[in-house]
């Protein structure tokens, strides 16, 4: 068989979104010098941080909680994930 592949976007939707990635590519540094991916990889770094040091034990300590534990244990199946 045969798939159909639907396309998301059009050719004008596409080359927008071309054009707007070349020019966060090639943005300029800021005062500090750094480029805006850099800042980003940094913001990356800081919300894996922030999600290993304060929500995951947070979360953990919900999930070993003796209040109401059928509710918290079973919230999609997150403490089984941690």
């Amino acid at each position: 068989m045969t798939e159909k592949r639907q396309q998301i976007l059009d050719s004008s939707q596409i080359q927008s979104a071309l054009e707007v990635m070349r020019a966060y590519l090639a943005a300029p540094t800021d005062a500090d010098g750094r480029t805006p991916m850099e800042i980003e990889t940094e913001m990356d770094q800081d919300r894996v941080r922030l999600i290993e040091t304060e929500l995951k034990p947070l979360i953990r300590s919900c999930c070993t909680t003796q209040f109401r534990p059928n509710r918290i244990n079973n919230l999609a199946g997150l403490c089984n994930t941690l």
